[in-house]
Protein backbone atom coordinates (compact mmCIF):
# COMPACT_ATOMS: atom_id res chain seq x y z
CA UNK A 1 0.00 0.00 0.00
CA UNK A 2 2.82 2.53 0.77
CA UNK A 3 4.13 2.10 -2.95
CA UNK A 4 0.56 2.87 -4.47
CA UNK A 5 -0.11 -0.84 -5.70
CA UNK A 6 -2.90 -1.48 -3.28
CA UNK A 7 -5.84 0.62 -1.89
CA UNK A 8 -7.75 -0.04 1.14
CA UNK A 9 -11.11 0.35 2.11
CA UNK A 10 -13.22 0.56 5.04
CA UNK A 11 -16.36 -1.67 4.99
CA UNK A 12 -18.77 -0.64 8.14
CA UNK A 13 -22.30 0.53 6.79
CA UNK A 14 -24.65 -2.06 5.95
CA UNK A 15 -27.90 -1.15 3.46
CA UNK A 16 -30.60 -2.07 6.67
CA UNK A 17 -28.27 -0.23 9.46
CA UNK A 18 -26.41 2.45 8.01
CA UNK A 19 -23.53 2.64 10.35
CA UNK A 20 -25.53 1.37 13.51
CA UNK A 21 -22.93 -1.26 14.61
CA UNK A 22 -25.32 -2.13 17.34
CA UNK A 23 -27.52 -3.37 13.97
CA UNK A 24 -24.66 -4.71 11.64
CA UNK A 25 -25.86 -8.96 9.97
CA UNK A 26 -22.77 -9.51 8.44
CA UNK A 27 -20.99 -12.91 9.49
CA UNK A 28 -18.27 -14.77 9.29
CA UNK A 29 -18.42 -18.25 9.57
CA UNK A 30 -14.79 -20.38 10.81
CA UNK A 31 -13.78 -22.57 8.09
CA UNK A 32 -10.01 -24.15 8.91
CA UNK A 33 -7.64 -21.38 9.17
CA UNK A 34 -9.53 -18.95 7.21
CA UNK A 35 -13.18 -17.16 7.51
CA UNK A 36 -15.84 -17.24 5.45
CA UNK A 37 -17.92 -14.01 4.97
CA UNK A 38 -21.40 -13.54 4.12
CA UNK A 39 -23.63 -10.21 3.93
CA UNK A 40 -23.54 -6.59 2.36
CA UNK A 41 -21.59 -3.57 3.01
CA UNK A 42 -22.91 0.04 0.68
CA UNK A 43 -21.65 3.43 0.55
CA UNK A 44 -17.76 2.31 0.19
CA UNK A 45 -15.59 4.92 -0.93
CA UNK A 46 -13.44 3.10 -3.81
CA UNK A 47 -15.04 0.05 -3.23
CA UNK A 48 -14.39 -1.46 -6.97
CA UNK A 49 -11.71 -0.12 -9.44
CA UNK A 50 -8.90 -1.42 -11.33
CA UNK A 51 -6.77 1.34 -10.95
CA UNK A 52 -4.27 -0.47 -8.55
CA UNK A 53 -3.18 -4.03 -8.11
CA UNK A 54 -5.22 -4.80 -5.34
CA UNK A 55 -8.16 -3.54 -2.53
CA UNK A 56 -7.65 -4.78 0.31
CA UNK A 57 -11.15 -4.50 2.59
CA UNK A 58 -11.34 -3.57 6.29
CA UNK A 59 -14.66 -5.71 6.53
CA UNK A 60 -16.24 -5.60 10.21
CA UNK A 61 -18.43 -8.93 10.97
CA UNK A 62 -19.94 -11.15 13.70
CA UNK A 63 -18.33 -14.70 14.55
CA UNK A 64 -20.36 -17.37 16.25
CA UNK A 65 -20.44 -17.11 19.66
CA UNK A 66 -19.61 -13.74 20.26
CA UNK A 67 -20.88 -11.39 22.77
CA UNK A 68 -24.36 -9.51 21.62
CA UNK A 69 -24.10 -5.36 20.54
CA UNK A 70 -20.64 -4.04 19.43
CA UNK A 71 -18.23 -6.22 21.44
CA UNK A 72 -19.47 -9.34 19.14
CA UNK A 73 -17.83 -7.44 16.57
CA UNK A 74 -14.57 -8.13 14.56
CA UNK A 75 -11.97 -6.71 11.86
CA UNK A 76 -11.18 -8.69 8.51
CA UNK A 77 -8.60 -8.14 6.17
CA UNK A 78 -10.19 -9.30 2.93
CA UNK A 79 -8.04 -8.43 -0.42
CA UNK A 80 -9.55 -8.60 -3.72
CA UNK A 81 -7.31 -10.80 -5.11
CA UNK A 82 -5.77 -13.31 -3.18
CA UNK A 83 -1.58 -13.76 -2.77
CA UNK A 84 -1.60 -16.33 -5.86
CA UNK A 85 -3.65 -13.82 -8.07
CA UNK A 86 -6.76 -15.56 -7.85
CA UNK A 87 -10.50 -13.08 -7.36
CA UNK A 88 -11.22 -13.82 -4.04
CA UNK A 89 -15.76 -13.69 -3.87
CA UNK A 90 -16.60 -10.05 -3.22
CA UNK A 91 -19.01 -8.96 -5.79
CA UNK A 92 -20.04 -5.42 -6.65
CA UNK A 93 -23.73 -5.52 -6.83
CA UNK A 94 -24.18 -1.63 -7.38
CA UNK A 95 -22.87 1.89 -8.03
CA UNK A 96 -24.20 4.68 -5.86
CA UNK A 97 -24.30 7.87 -8.08
CA UNK A 98 -23.69 10.49 -5.97
CA UNK A 99 -23.95 14.16 -6.78
CA UNK A 100 -20.26 16.07 -6.80
CA UNK A 101 -18.71 12.96 -5.46
CA UNK A 102 -17.28 11.70 -8.72
CA UNK A 103 -13.44 11.21 -8.27
CA UNK A 104 -14.14 7.99 -7.02
CA UNK A 105 -16.27 4.79 -7.29
CA UNK A 106 -19.29 4.27 -3.90
CA UNK A 107 -20.28 1.04 -4.41
CA UNK A 108 -22.35 -1.77 -2.60
CA UNK A 109 -20.51 -4.89 -1.93
CA UNK A 110 -21.75 -8.43 -1.64
CA UNK A 111 -19.66 -11.24 0.42
CA UNK A 112 -20.21 -14.92 -0.03
CA UNK A 113 -21.88 -15.53 -2.96
CA UNK A 114 -20.32 -18.23 -4.40
CA UNK A 115 -19.19 -16.25 -8.06
CA UNK A 116 -15.50 -16.46 -7.20
CA UNK A 117 -14.36 -19.44 -5.60
CA UNK A 118 -10.72 -19.56 -4.80
CA UNK A 119 -9.30 -22.86 -6.75
CA UNK A 120 -7.03 -23.84 -3.53
CA UNK A 121 -10.54 -24.07 -1.58
CA UNK A 122 -12.82 -25.11 -3.85
CA UNK A 123 -12.73 -28.65 -2.42
CA UNK A 124 -14.05 -27.57 0.76
CA UNK A 125 -16.93 -25.69 -0.88
CA UNK A 126 -15.61 -22.12 0.21
CA UNK A 127 -17.12 -19.33 -1.17
CA UNK A 128 -15.00 -16.31 0.80
CA UNK A 129 -12.13 -16.69 2.40
CA UNK A 130 -11.22 -13.80 5.01
CA UNK A 131 -8.09 -13.31 7.62
CA UNK A 132 -8.80 -11.53 10.97
CA UNK A 133 -6.51 -8.68 11.42
CA UNK A 134 -3.45 -10.58 11.89
CA UNK A 135 -2.86 -10.05 8.14
CA UNK A 136 -4.17 -11.23 4.40
CA UNK A 137 -1.28 -12.83 2.91
CA UNK A 138 -0.88 -10.38 0.13
CA UNK A 139 0.38 -7.15 1.99
CA UNK A 140 2.82 -7.44 5.02
CA UNK A 141 1.19 -6.99 8.80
Amino acid sequence: MVEGRYTGTMCLSEPHAGSSLADLTTRAEPDGDAYRLFGNKMWISAGDHELTENIVHLVLARIPGGPPGVRGISLFVVPKHLADGERNDVVTAGLNHKMGYRGTVNALLNFGEGRHTPAAHRARSASWWASPTRGCGTCST
